[in-house]
């Protein structure tokens, strides 16, 4: 069995290399922008505790808009058009906005937030001063916040697994300098679970209060930045 997974595992780093060796064409785009990340679902209350966990009578969204910085490298192949990307994002989200659910609020937050995607797709415009890239493949995002209002450290974190659509444009005024606009999608499984910092309603006294919700999430970001091509 472990030897299965290691063949697998050996041969997917060797399609990689193999794209990264054949690639005419490579790019490395640091950018800055915009993303929303975002759950849909019930709310829920002490989550902590089977036996009291509450649901709001209303689905809602758990929303964090945020500035994003991040770098995005591309391989793509000269004849065939084919391309494998590596596209990596560093979010910084302040607030949690939560519609309907238990109620419309805000609530402040500091953090960190990195989400990644692997993507395959087809290059147009190979060597050109003009391109567009389109493409899908799989993506993860995961954070830890701080809750700042009542001055405490809770944690609550934002997971997203699922896939990733791409699709990118850029245009060279030189050979190796330009200007690179990508725009993707993160759809998939996703959580937010709020340590509130009071005992739980379970009894256990290593427990504390865990509200949050799981649903549908998604991850749109919008990046503009410098390309270089190699």
């Amino acid at each position: 069995m472990k030897n299965r997974y290691l063949k697998k595992i050996f041969l997917f780093l060797f399609f990689i290399f193999t794209s990264f060796a054949f690639a005419t064409e490579i790019s490395f785009t640091p950018n800055f922008g915009f993303s929303l990340y975002s759950v849909h679902n019930y709310e829920q209350r002490n989550i902590d505790s089977s036996d009291y966990i509450q649901l709001s009578n209303n689905k809602g969204d758990f929303l964090f808009p945020t500035p994003t910085l991040g770098l995005d490298i591309s391989f793509t192949h000269e004849n065939s058009g084919f391309t494998f990307m590596l596209n990596n994002s560093f979010s910084f989200p302040t607030k949690l906005y939560v519609v309907k659910g238990f109620g419309n609020r805000k609530e402040n937050y500091s953090g960190i937030t990195w989400d990644g995607q692997m993507i395959f797709g087809y290059t147009y415009g190979v060597r050109q001063k003009m391109q567009f890239t389109g493409g899908a493949g799989f993506g993860f995002a995961c954070n830890a916040l701080n809750l700042r209002e009542d001055g405490g450290n809770n944690a609550p974190p934002y997971y997203n697994l699922g896939l990733a659509l791409n699709v990118g444009y850029k245009y060279y005024f030189t050979d190796k300098v330009g200007i690179g606009v990508n725009i993707y999608d993160l759809i998939g499984f996703s959580a937010v679970f709020i340590d509130r910092g009071t005992p739980s309603l379970s009894g256990d006294p290593n427990k504390t209060r865990l509200d949050g919700m799981l649903g549908l999430g998604n991850l749109f970001t919008l990046k503009i930045g410098v390309a270089f091509r190699l």
